[in-house]
C-alpha cells in the first residue's frame, strides 16, 4: 500500500510527473501566465472608430470616436464598443492586461491620428480675419503684401 499512499516515490508522484511531461519527455509549463507586449497588437484608425487586433489570439477590440467635449474631458477620446475574439479568448494571456493595453494603444493611436486630421482640416478652412483686430504695425504689412501680390497678378 506504500505505493498508492502518496508518499516520495508512490505511483500517484510517477503520474503526476508523467502529466507534466509533454511529446518526447520534455518538461511542460502548466499555467504558464503570459503578459501582453505592444509589438502583439495591429491597430487600424479611421475617422469614427479604432480597432486593435491582439496578434497572439486574434482578438479584435473596437474602440469608438467620443464627440463631446465633456465625455473627451472625462474619457478620453475613445470609448470600448466589444472583443472579437478570433480562438479561444485570450488563451495564456490575462484577459483584463489585454484589454488595458489595447485601451492605451488605442486611445495614443486615435489622439495622434485625429489631433493630425483636425491640424489638417483647420489649415485647409479659410477663416475671415479683421485687420481691425490686428496690431497697425502688422495690419500695414499685410495691406502692403496683398498690394504687391495684386500687382504681380496684373503683371500676368
Amino acid at each position: 500500500m506504500k505505493l498508492l499512499s502518496g508518499g516520495a516515490g508512490s505511483v500517484w508522484d510517477i503520474f503526476k510527473k508523467r502529466a507534466q511531461r509533454g511529446p518526447q519527455g520534455q518538461a511542460k509549463l502548466q499555467h504558464a501566465v503570459k503578459h501582453p507586449v505592444r509589438s502583439d497588437f495591429d491597430v487600424v484608425v479611421t475617422e469614427t472608430f479604432v480597432r486593435v487586433t491582439f496578434k497572439p489570439t486574434n482578438s479584435i477590440y473596437s474602440f469608438y470616436r467620443l464627440a463631446d467635449a465633456n465625455d473627451i474631458a472625462r474619457l478620453g477620446p475613445i470609448s470600448f464598443a466589444g472583443v472579437q475574439h478570433g480562438g479561444h479568448d485570450t488563451e495564456a494571456y490575462p484577459p483584463d492586461e489585454v484589454q488595458d493595453m489595447a485601451q492605451q494603444i488605442a486611445s495614443e493611436h486615435a489622439r495622434s491620428v485625429w489631433s493630425v486630421q483636425e491640424t489638417a482640416d483647420n489649415i485647409t478652412r479659410l477663416r475671415p480675419v479683421s485687420l481691425a483686430s490686428v496690431p497697425q504695425r502688422i495690419a500695414s504689412e499685410v495691406v502692403a503684401t496683398l498690394r504687391l501680390i495684386q500687382n504681380l497678378d496684373d503683371a500676368d
